[in-house]
């Protein structure tokens, strides 16, 4: 009785293939690059929804260090781009100014995030608690009487109530010192795991190929 066996090699084609591509180093770092921008992007995206400053307000920061982050694979390195300010949130440091005297501090909502050159009406003032300062004057209004239609008092021009409100806008410093934040960017341990799906994923394709 004779037998015979043939035998079909199916797995060296696949071999032969994993290794092309594991050769093309920029096409396998830029499968990754690919899914670490998504995850950069993603925390960028969160900082921007639940980030407020002190006094309640957002500046849309985040949301332009997100639309401006970039990533590419090159046969050395998966490489994310982004802006340098963001260096300074994440490890921390001193600002001081670099065309002007001072750094303009909002002191209020609504001057988050606007240049103090955009508001009219600003003057210089040093106060006694809190310094130098860009405030504004606002006049009171005279309130109105409860009888008489279109009547209203007058104030005496030397009470204390006819006197103009100061509004702080700005404060003026010389430097100011920002504290390192870790949550400006995904965990090491993030990014990682980013990488070892995106590589699983890649062979994966590679495979069905």
């Amino acid at each position: 009785m004779t037998f015979q066996t043939s035998i079909k090699d199916m797995a060296s084609p696949q071999i032969i293939r994993l290794r092309r591509k594991l050769a093309d180093r920029e096409a396998t770092h830029g499968a990754i690059a690919t899914q670490e921008l998504i995850l950069f992007q993603g925390n960028f995206q969160r900082l921007g929804v639940t980030n407020k400053n002190k006094l309640g307000a957002r500046s849309g920061f985040w949301s332009g260090v997100r639309s401006q982050t970039i990533a590419r694979g090159t046969a050395d390195a998966v490489i994310v781009s982004m802006p340098n300010t963001v260096a300074l949130r994440r490890f921390g440091g001193t600002v001081t100014p670099k065309t002007s005297k001072f750094l303009t501090i909002p002191a209020r909502k609504e001057a988050y995030g606007v240049r103090a050159r955009n508001i009219n009406d600003l003057r210089f003032a040093v106060l006694a608690k809190g310094g130098p300062a860009l405030v504004k004057e606002v006049m009171p209004k005279a309130p109105r009487q409860s009888k008489g239609a279109g009547r209203v008092y007058t104030l005496n021009r030397d009470s204390e109530a006819a006197k103009p409100k100061v509004e702080v806008w700005y404060w003026l410093r010389r430097s100011t010192t920002i504290k390192p934040n870790p949550a400006v960017l995904p965990t090491r341990a993030e990014i990682l795991t980013t990488a070892t799906d995106a590589l699983d994923a890649y062979f994966n394709f590679v495979n069905l190929k």
